[in-house]
């Protein structure tokens, strides 16, 4: 079974009972719901997930260089730092300022 029937056989399941409001999520059935969550694809009947050993299975391989600044009232840097810890080793740069662009030639070099 691949992952496209997998989900449709959860997807049914949840449908075919109404009554489930809690998911239980064990190490690799984590991960996959993990990915339903972040889709948006569990139905709204869903209260509740339990993760037991799961993980979260997106990691972006992509170079990535990632710019925030402190007093960003926007965007906070916290979000931004959120964002690059999604990809394997992402360059970050964090200025003082606000939300602008702040490079220097220094920064390219290093991405």
């Amino acid at each position: 079974m691949g992952f496209n029937d997998s989900v449709d056989l959860i997807l049914k399941a949840i449908q075919e009972t109404p009554s489930i409001e809690t998911i239980f999520g064990f190490s690799q059935s984590g991960a996959m719901l993990s990915l339903l969550l972040y889709f948006n694809l569990l139905p709204l009947q869903i209260k509740r997930i339990i993760f037991v050993g799961a993980f979260f299975p997106l990691i972006y391989i992509i170079p990535s260089l990632h710019i925030m600044g402190l007093e960003d009232s926007v965007i906070n840097h916290s979000l931004s730092e959120k964002l690059a810890s999604q990809y394997l080793n992402p360059v970050i740069i964090i200025h003082k300022g606000k939300q602008m662009i702040k490079i220097q030639g220094l920064h390219l070099e290093i991405f």
